[in-house]
């Protein structure tokens, strides 16, 4: 089988609010899309999505693009739930409150415990914007294309860093560039992990095909985030530089394709970066990564992991491949409901407060009109504001 893999975020500039990284997985058939061909997502989904841009009005497809171009604040969020929810539920996934939601795209990653007490009481029952007759008949539709296709969504997962995880781990690594780089590589490591216990499960169990890893929430908790001092990722930095390139590699060859298959990874460039490979050989320990480019608009590397061959493209607009568009919708919506309830718990206690989206100017002006009441109930400024 081949794989894709697309990652994307939500919330990377805010000073309020927790930032949310996102990733999707699909399954290629081989029985069906011929190994040689790299399918364009958009096209062999035709039936049932389409990308940004005016729709006709007849116009019945789910619109899956980079989440700026679905939502635009204050115009209802009922288009970008009704991709995400009606995605999951073609997963057999029906949240039916945001905090099903959370543990539903985050399982392993985030506890009850994890979600502070001003998120953990609100209530807000899904769908909330788009019908739920609509999300249902999309839902469908998504299955029926999936079975002509040959293209499956298997995964969506996510992961959420608030602001006082956040501002320890920049303590640590010194940016949030490098901290988004790490937590983005993390998820897709997670995500390898499950394809490699498919491809076990497939190869030595009986009975056992697999598929249970995918039709439900998973209850193998991740592998630890990966702790690096500012030091150590300085030191993966300067590892990828000296990393050979493919030109460098004429005489040791990776075939085009494996007794497993390729695995391809989208990954949307982090904070100005070009270099990689010394992070990716972090999560891919038994491979090494071999770099195809770098540069300013795109990045590529491969490996070999035990017998499946794995590419990562960074590149600018990253959006513009499927996987990756669905992971940025996906982390937005989950953003925004996160905001909403943190919203709803301030203006509970402060009725006259204007709601805030935390972006930096305006997080300012809500942090200053909280301040005294922040006091009252004994919360610090840093169990709510991010340093960067």
């Amino acid at each position: 089988m081949r794989y894709l893999i697309g990652v994307d975020e939500a919330g990377y500039g805010p000073n309020l609010g927790p930032l949310v990284i996102a990733a999707t997985l699909w399954e290629l058939d081989a029985c069906q899309i011929p190994p040689s061909t790299h399918p364009d997502l958009y096209e062999a989904l035709g039936d049932c999505v389409r990308a940004a841009g005016k729709a006709s009005t007849d116009d019945a497809r789910v619109q899956i693009a980079d989440s700026k171009q679905v939502y635009k604040a204050g115009k209802g969020l009922d288009q970008l739930e009704l991709g995400v929810l009606s995605a999951l539920r073609s997963l057999g996934f029906h949240p039916h409150s945001w905090q099903e939601l959370c543990q539903t795209l985050a399982a392993g990653w985030l506890d009850e415990a994890d979600l502070p007490n001003w998120y953990a009481a609100h209530v807000c029952k899904l769908p909330s914007a788009a019908s739920e007759e609509a999300v249902e008949l999309a839902a469908a539709t998504f299955c029926n294309a999936f079975q002509k296709s040959g293209v499956r969504l298997k995964r969506v997962r996510a992961r959420m860093i608030f602001p006082l995880d956040f501002n320890e781990r920049i303590r640590q690594r010194g940016t949030k560039g490098l901290l988004l780089s790490e937590a983005s590589l993390q998820l897709v490591a997670d995500l390898l992990d499950e394809i490699e216990r498919k491809s076990s499960m497939s190869t030595h169990a009986s009975g056992a095909s697999g598929e249970e890893l995918y039709a439900g929430g998973s209850t193998v908790r991740p592998a630890p985030f990966v702790v690096a001092s500012a030091e150590q990722s300085a030191q993966a930095v300067v590892q990828s530089q000296a990393l050979p390139t493919q030109n460098h590699l004429l005489n040791a060859p990776m075939s085009s394709t494996s007794s497993e298959g390729e695995t391809l990874v989208f990954l949307d460039k982090h904070g100005g970066r070009n270099k990689y490979a010394g992070l990716l050989q972090h999560v891919i320990p038994d491979g090494f990564p071999i770099i195809e480019s770098e540069g300013p608009r795109l990045s590529s590397y491969r490996c070999q992991s035990g017998k499946r061959q794995i590419r990562f493209q960074f590149e600018v607009g990253g959006e513009r491949h499927l996987p990756v568009a669905l992971a940025s919708m996906t982390a937005k919506y989950l953003r925004e409901k996160v905001m909403h309830a943190f919203n709803a718990f301030w203006r509970a206690e402060i009725p006259s407060l204007k709601p805030t989206a935390g972006y930096p100017v305006d997080a300012r002006r809500f942090l200053a009109e909280i301040k005294e009441k922040m006091c009252s109930l004994e919360i610090s400024a840093s169990q709510i504001w991010r340093d960067r």
